[in-house]
């Protein structure tokens, strides 16, 4: 009951992070999907097996064995999520400074991730969003701060033709990268297909 309990939650939180996500395309952002940002090594298309690899035995941890095992069966499809704290690996430099990682992937690709950074004085604070979005588009080689969108409040987003960056502050920064394509609607497709076939092969 736990584990079914755990893999509808993980659906939720895929259905509502794509749903947040703006999908029109930045005519001035023409990158592809080979230009999207790579933080510390994490970069979108990437195989599941390549990232676990980044974190030793992270496949059986309670965050993620669970999403591990259902990720192929009803009501996943393909289609899973899943935290990691790097600072249960504090012996990996690679991500100090990082408080949580959230992904999302689907048929074992790595579709949508946030970067979730330390608060001071593990990461630097960030009070203006427009020095963060700086920082963030010089890093990644990404457009100007004038090409991002969100005039007011603590979030700018840029979208490209082949990813979308969402950059947030909260004293520190965060930031979300994802595919144009969310993963929530093939996710969604899946179900339907599926039930509906149930209901075709069902026998009364």
């Amino acid at each position: 009951m736990k584990q079914i309990l755990l893999s509808a939650t993980l659906v939720l939180w895929a259905f509502s992070a794509g749903a947040q996500t703006n999908t029109s395309v930045n005519s001035t952002c023409q990158l592809g999907l080979n230009k999207s940002p790579a933080v510390r090594g994490i970069r979108l298309g990437m195989k599941l097996d390549d990232l676990l690899r980044l974190f030793p035995r992270a496949e059986e941890s309670e965050h993620v064995k669970p999403a591990l095992q259902k990720k192929d069966s009803y009501p996943n499809f393909g289609i899973i999520s899943f935290d990691i704290a790097p600072g249960w690996y504090p012996a990996i430099e690679q991500f100090r400074g990082i408080g949580i990682l959230r992904f999302t992937f689907i048929d074992d690709r790595l579709a949508d991730y946030t970067v979730e950074y330390s608060y001071p004085p593990d990461s630097p604070p960030w009070p203006r969003v427009e020095d963060w979005v700086t920082k963030v588009a010089s890093s990644f080689d990404l457009p100007p701060t004038s090409d991002w969108t969100g005039a007011i409040g603590s979030e700018r987003t840029l979208t490209c033709n082949g990813f979308q960056v969402r950059a947030t502050i909260n004293l520190s920064g965060r930031l979300r990268v994802a595919t144009v394509e969310l993963p929530y609607k093939e996710q969604q497709a899946r179900r339907v297909a599926f039930e509906e076939k149930m209901r075709r092969d069902f026998k009364p």
